[in-house]
């Protein structure tokens, strides 16, 4: 703090006052001082010829002399100071490139004309280099994202009016709105510092909170610094600007610098700027000086800025300068600035208009500064709070109950001192052994706070009174605690839960409000010292509890609401153990006996009811003796107890609901009525009451009623319900099958499955099985690739009585011997699923090795195909009829056709292929073949072999056409004799989809076979004309006579 030393020149010794004092105010070592004038003793027109030559080295530290007079240092903050000393500041000045910026700007563009201007701030700081000057044209621009940051050599200038080139409109740079951020961040490096210009700039609504991150470019930013503007390493000037309504901290957080927060460089304040309207939660309202210097002239005000609480006390309204050095020049004004702005608030402020602290702290004024109607309150330096009073003492009165000592103390106990003012204040004392279980409390008059501190040894205190200002009184007492606990549960405590001193020997009262379910209880308080207090309920449902003479802390462990249990028993059957007839139990406790039951009814079931409740009950042995247990009691109870046989329905069917008690008394009737879900009525319902058969008193089926009685119950019933449904199975027409371990009907319960197994002969393994339950598909699944052919195959969810259909659909491939051929199967009948395929290798013996082999299914030729082994692979696919297959040698060039011509009621076999309508066949040259013909209602047939009628023989009752040696394509017409219709023209059968049905075309009869391509038969039917079948959507083999196609039915 700056030295104080009376006034030896300004007036002659005998004239001295001692309200003239001499201040010595300390540079820092970073302003140059170019020249000092005659200094003038203003208030009293007093003066001095003294002048003193300052040398401007930074390194060295020099002293002003400022002579004040007229001025009383005690009523300083409330009288106005003026002191005139006149310096100047020379500054460099800076040159570059300039970019422009307006509101109606785009951040497209170059920015280096008005027309070319920029819309943010941020765009033109990004394109600045070192040097550059960034013009701004009036309007708001505002921080959106985080401070403006400046890191290099600039000058921003305001006001422009891009239309007529004048700078006479308000440019204001704003804070986020809604945000958490500072206006603008000055920030150079230890290294490098920067120069910075402001001029003609409105700096407003910034608030540094707890914000202190790492910006770009490096920059680390201290929390809850420079509300606007945030100034480090750098020499920055302000001309003509305004710093304004910006916020540093809130809350408990310590804030610094409302307006401007300055550290490690210079700040040049000049040309009327305006530092107002901010607040710091702590110190600098207007300006926090961090280190650094500050020169405020050329008529900057400094106005209604606070320091306010914070964590404590709130230091400089207007200026706060720590450790730094504050210029004050050339009409500065400081006016209306408070420190501590809270009028209600215990804590103390100091240096209304300026606070400076520290060691190398200094202040120079000069050239009329205005200091006027500043506050501090509370504290000191309404004005200035720059050490520039003398001392002064406050007196500290202690006064102390019985059981505490001082080291110095009155014959009364107290203890009095004076201390020097903006002292502080510490006091040593002793509390008597037996009061150390207390809690020390110290209270002084001025509402201040007295630090307690206990000191390492027995019974050892330090009294802390920080930074007296006037006298005090401290009132110390010795108490003891009272602790109110935080989780009683329905009821509310006043005072509220927490800790409270009593005096020593003194009463302390409190009471509980219980909800209202809970007012006709008892209250039971437990303390920390086990004893308990029984209490009875006052009016409006409160418990009034008093503690009184207490001699010791207390704390209330708990506090219970107990109900009264009564037991209501019929001791004819029952005794109580254990327990009283009444109980008192805490609310919400638990209370747990037992019951026995008399040998009579050992094998009865008992219910234990609390106010009309089952209450569970456990058996602990086959005596009759039970457990009981009650939990969370919350009302007076009465127990009652009954015994009964229990009815139970162990296992009845979900479907089935039952009306009637699930319990009886000895030798009573019990009735029951069963009723069957509307979805299961045509099921037939079993009951039985401990595996006896029960008889229905009255069905109806129908409405799936049943009701039954249980006659004079003498014990414990178990009652089981079954519905049942029958499956059928329908074998009687399927050959090649057996159904394993089934030999009649089946019964099951409803909503059950059921499996079985289907057992194929083993020359049927490649036929499909199709297995139905009332006509929906099942799907069998194949339990093994080899041995015996078993299937499985399960009924889901049985809801009604099931008839099971079961068949095997499949073709025949019928293998012929052939001279000069060896196959890799038997010749023989060969079993194919439905559109399956057959395969089968062959070689030609010696001597046929050197011919072109064939193959001929049902008269249809099958391109064998070459191996390279010189076998031959012949391959049938998708086969949809019996097929019967020769291989023939040497036969390529020797084939002819036989064409067959038949009316509808005509059918053709040949060697087990079965045909009818238009048909083509095959043969090799001098081949002879036999044809057995079929006509209903046994009409002869009359049959044309090109053109000329051929005779039949009749065999079996079966006519036959016979062929020997077919020499030449043959053309063979049959017709019945009573037809009267010459044979029918051969015609095409066209099979095709339209508009989601299958529609086949053919002039005479033809059979139609439409296959899934799982080889499920669908439809199977004769067709004449033209017919649309319907068809689900899907992908279909389709044979029509002697067409056999694929088709999508869309």
């Amino acid at each position: 703090m700056p030295t104080i030393a009376s006034c030896r020149k300004c007036i002659p010794d005998s004239g001295r006052t001692a309200d003239c004092q001499k201040a010595i105010f300390p540079f820092a070592p970073s302003v140059r001082i170019r020249a000092i004038v005659p200094i003038s003793c203003w208030a009293n027109s007093c003066t001095t010829d003294r002048r003193s030559q300052i040398n401007s080295q930074p390194t060295r530290l020099y002293e002003v002399i400022l002579y004040i007079c007229g001025l009383n240092a005690q009523s300083m903050g409330a009288k106005q100071l003026v002191l005139f000393i006149a310096f100047t500041f020379s500054l460099s000045g800076m040159a570059g490139n300039s970019y422009y910026v307006k509101p109606t700007g785009s951040d497209a563009k170059s920015g280096v004309s008005w027309d070319e201007a920029f819309q943010s701030v941020n765009a033109a700081l990004a394109k600045a280099g070192d040097g550059d000057t960034i013009c701004l044209a009036g309007g708001e621009y505002e921080a959106v994202g985080g401070a403006y940051q400046i890191t290099k050599d600039l000058t921003l200038i305001g006001g422009y009016q891009p239309d007529v080139y004048e700078r006479n409109k308000l440019t204001v740079l704003r804070g986020e709105k809604n945000g958490n951020n500072r206006v603008l961040i000055i920030h150079g490096t230890l290294f490098k510092p920067i120069r910075v210009v402001l001029q003609n700039l409105t700096v407003t609504g910034g608030y540094a909170g707890d914000d202190g991150t790492i910006h770009s470019n490096g920059i680390l930013v201290t929390a809850n610094c420079g509300g606007g503007i945030y100034n480090r390493y750098a020499d920055t000037e302000i001309r003509g600007g305004r710093v304004v309504y910006n916020v540093t901290a809130e809350g408990n957080n310590a804030g610094y610098g409302g307006g401007i927060y300055h550290s490690d460089g210079s700040l040049t304040l000049t040309g009327g700027t305006e530092i107002s309207g901010n607040i710091a939660n702590g110190k600098g309202g207007g300006i926090f000086n961090n280190g650094g210097t500050v020169a405020v002239n050329a008529g900057t005000v400094i106005k209604e800025n606070i320091a306010t609480t914070g964590l404590g006390e709130g230091y400089g309204g207007g200026i706060a300068n720590n450790t730094g050095t504050l210029t004050l020049s050339n009409g500065v004004v400081i006016e209306g600035n408070e420190a501590i702005h809270n009028t209600n608030s215990k804590s103390t402020g100091y240096g209304g208009g300026i606070y400076s602290d520290g060691k190398d702290a200094s202040i120079l004024l000069s050239g009329n500064v205005l200091i006027k109607n500043n506050k501090a309150t509370t504290g000191t330096g309404k004005g200035i709070e720059n050490g520039v009073f003398p001392d002064m003492t406050s007196t500290v009165s202690i006064f102390a109950v019985e059981g505490i000592f001082f080291a110095e103390q009155n014959a009364d106990g107290s203890y009095e001192v004076e201390v020097i003012m903006e002292e502080d204040f510490r006091l040593d004392l002793t509390v008597d052994e037996k009061y150390r279980n207390t809690e020390l409390i110290a209270v002084a008059s001025n509402g201040n706070r007295v630090i307690i501190n206990k000191k390492a040894g027995d019974g050892q205190y330090t009294l802390h009174l920080p930074r007296l200002t006037e006298d005090v009184i401290v009132d110390l007492s010795l108490n003891y605690i009272v602790t109110l606990p935080s989780d009683v549960k329905h009821a509310s405590i006043d005072p509220a839960p927490g800790n409270y001193t009593v005096p020593i020997g003194g009463r302390f009262e409190f009471s509980v409000t219980a909800d209202e379910e809970y007012r006709n209880t008892l209250l039971t308080v437990f303390l920390s010292n086990g004893d308990t207090l029984d209490i009875n309920i006052g009016n409006e449902g409160k418990y009034v509890v008093s503690l009184v003479d207490i001699t010791e802390n207390i704390t209330i462990d708990s506090m219970k609401f107990r109900c009264m249990v009564t037991f209501d028993i019929d001791s004819e059957y029952i005794v109580i153990e254990s327990v009283p007839e009444k109980i008192l139990i805490a609310l919400h406790d638990d209370l747990e006996f037992f019951v026995k039951v008399n040998e009579m009814h050992l094998h009865s079931k008992l219910i234990v009811f609390a106010n009309g409740k089952p209450l569970a009950s456990f058996p602990t042995a086959t005596d009759g003796r039970y457990y009981i247990l009650m939990t969370d009691i919350t009302r007076n109870t009465v127990v009652k107890t009954k015994i009964s046989y229990p009815i139970t329905f162990p296992a009845a069917d979900k479907h089935v609901s039952i009306t009637g008690d699930s319990i009886v008394t000895p030798n009573e009737d019990f009735a029951f009525t069963a009723t069957v879900d509307s979805g299961y009525r045509n099921a037939k319902p079993l009951f039985f009451a401990n595996g006896d058969a029960l008889k229905p008193d009255f069905s109806d089926a129908e409405a799936g009623r049943y009701d039954m009685t249980l006659p004079n119950v003498s014990g414990p019933v178990t009652i089981e319900m079954i519905l049942n449904y029958t499956l059928t199975f329908d074998t009687v027409t399927v050959e090649h099958l057996l159904l394993e371990s089934i030999f009649e009907d089946v019964t099951v319960t409803a909503d059950s499955y059921f499996n079985f197994i289907v057992i194929v002969e083993e020359e049927y393994r490649n036929a499909l099985l199709s297995v139905h339950a009332n006509e929906a598909s099942l799907i069998p699944t194949l339990e093994n690739e080899s041995g015996p052919v078993r299937y499985r195959v399960t009924v889901p969810n049985i809801r009604k009585d099931t008839r099971i259909e079961l068949s095997l659909s499949y073709h025949t491939a019928t293998l012929l011997q052939t001279d000069g051929i060896t196959t890799d199967i038997q010749p023989g009948k060969y079993i194919v699923s439905p559109v399956g395929d057959f395969d089968f290798t062959f070689t030609l013996d010696e001597g046929y090795n050197h011919t072109e082999p064939i193959v001929i299914a049902n008269g249809k030729v099958v391109t064998p195909e070459r191996k390279n082994d010189g076998s031959y692979k012949a391959s049938l696919s998708a086969i949809t009829e019996d097929k019967t297959i020769m291989v023939r040698a040497n036969a390529v060039n020797s084939l002819l056709k036989v064409n067959f011509t038949l009316p509808k009621n005509v059918n053709v076999h040949y060697i087990g292929y079965r045909f009818s309508g238009s048909q083509s066949l095959v043969f090799v040259k001098e081949d002879s073949a036999r044809f057995s013909i079929e006509t209903s209602d046994n009409l002869k047939p009359e049959v044309l072999v090109n053109g000329k009628s051929h005779p039949l023989t009749l065999t079996a009752g079966k006519y036959e056409l016979f062929l020997q040696s077919i020499s030449e394509d043959t053309d063979i017409k049959i017709r019945t004799e009573n037809t009267g219709v010459a044979l029918l023209p051969e015609e095409a059968v066209k099979v095709y989809s339209r508009n989601g049905f299958l529609v086949v075309e053919s002039s005479v009869e033809v059979s139609v076979t439409v296959y899934a391509f799982t080889g499920q038969i669908k439809i199977q039917r004769k067709v004449a004309g033209t017919e649309s079948i319907a068809l689900p959507k899907g992908l279909y083999l389709v044979k029509a006579g002697t067409e056999t196609q694929k088709i999508t039915i869309n």
